[in-house]
């Protein structure tokens, strides 16, 4: 005789445990029961994977830094248990701010959301990284304009983390600057102060979503003419 059985567990679970199912069968004759038929261990798993966009990480980025997208990616699960991640799963999406518009590798440009999963490379320890020809060669971006990375991920569970990315501006535009003080030529008997003007210009003029990302700092050199030598913040040494 042939019987399907069914059991409904009054539960709860508690989430993030190891737990095994053991089979047996008892006889209605009281004949006694099977020693152990089956058994399956299994872990109740609801905690999504936690991702950390770990490049970009400034507020602003220049040429040459965002060759290659990065993050990290850890999901808590039992104890002794191995990672439940699915790395297939891993994915970024760049979002340019100004318009909410993501990018698509095809036709490689922004596009009204949604734009392309750009499935990450694990890279092992939790690191997964992606990079195009788009990046390397700094084409995905636009001097002045805000954007975003965001990383998703999903563990063998179903259950789906995600991350937004920090704003940061993409900006490739080079300050200028000009000396007011001394005057070139000038024939003085002392200078207490040299002085001058820094701008760091908005890329895009007229443009209500572009910005510079601001000035850093202005570093100057003094030099001596006749041995060469520069200032070293206390003598010509």
């Amino acid at each position: 005789v042939t019987n399907d059985w069914l059991y409904a567990f009054p539960g709860p679970w508690q989430p993030s445990k190891n737990y095994t199912v053991d089979l047996r069968v008892c006889n209605s004759s009281e004949g006694g029961c099977s020693g152990v038929l089956n058994t399956k261990t299994f872990v109740i798993d609801d905690a999504a994977p936690i991702n950390v966009v770990t490049t970009p990480s400034l507020a602003a980025h220049r040429a040459g830094q965002l060759g290659t997208l990065y993050g990290t990616v850890s999901d808590p699960t039992a104890p002794a248990q191995p990672n439940s991640l699915l790395p297939s799963t891993v994915y970024f999406r760049v979002l340019r701010d100004k318009d909410g518009r993501e990018w698509a590798v095809n036709p490689s440009t922004f596009v009204v959301a949604p734009g392309t999963n750009l499935v990450g490379a694990d890279e092992g320890g939790g690191l997964f990284s992606y990079t195009t020809t788009y990046l390397s060669t700094d084409q995905m971006f636009e001097d002045g304009y805000l954007y975003r990375v965001n990383l998703f991920a999903t563990d063998k569970a179903g259950n789906a983390g995600s991350v937004t990315g920090s704003l940061f501006r993409y900006d490739i535009s080079v300050p200028t600057a000009a000396m007011t003080v001394p005057i070139p030529g000038a024939k003085i008997n002392t200078l207490a102060t040299i002085s001058g003007t820094a701008r760091d210009p908005n890329p895009k003029l007229g443009d209500a979503n572009s910005s510079p990302s601001g000035m850093q700092g202005v570093d100057i050199q003094i030099q001596r003419q006749f041995n060469g030598n520069y200032f070293n913040g206390a003598n010509f040494g």
